[in-house]
């Protein structure tokens, strides 16, 4: 977060608005990323559980 922080402020004032809407893109496309390959990792649920009685 602070190495964010660190970017942001290294810009231009001009920009930084545009730097700030680049790393959030950027961050939530990471993010969706890995959810999907973590959901796509994840082992099948059964409808049927071993130890129902």
């Amino acid at each position: 977060m602070s190495l964010m922080v660190l970017i942001i402020w290294a810009v231009d004032p001009q920009y930084r608005l545009n730097a700030m809407i680049a790393t959030t893109v950027v961050l939530l496309v990471l993010a969706l990323i890995g959810g999907l390959w973590t959901l796509h990792q994840s082992p099948p649920v059964n409808a049927v559980t071993p130890y129902a009685s």
